[in-house]
């Protein structure tokens, strides 16, 4: 059996472009960025909530802020070595600020996102 919020969930998605860059190393000393890698997952965008606003990291607070539920693990931005994938929606690039599990009602998990270098 489904939840209802999987089924709302699929009823709304969209095909999104997720943007994965990996850090980058030193070849000869110099340091090399690596290219990004590129991937589709299905994700329905909603307005972020003035509450899930609150609960991001005091530097990353930002207006048009979006929650993305999606089918796939993310790399969100404030960890070790990391850098935040990014999320393609309507031409603006979202990075991953912070996640909540929801895999046990439907096999999505909740990002709050903020626009790309804010």
């Amino acid at each position: 059996m489904t939840s209802r919020l999987a089924n709302t969930v699929a009823h709304f998605s969209h095909c999104l472009t997720v943007i994965r860059r990996e850090p980058g190393e030193y070849v000869e000393g110099r340091y090399c960025e690596t290219k990004p890698t590129t991937f589709e997952a299905f994700g329905c965008v909603q307005p972020t909530t003035p509450r899930e606003i609150e609960l991001l990291p005091e530097g990353t607070r930002a207006d048009g802020a979006v929650t993305i539920w999606i089918d796939c693990d993310l790399k969100i931005g404030g960890q070790r070595d990391k850098e935040p994938d990014r999320i393609l929606f309507r031409g603006v690039e979202y990075e991953a600020r912070s996640e909540a599990d929801w895999f046990h009602h439907g096999a999505f998990r909740r990002y709050v996102c903020t626009k790309a270098g804010q």
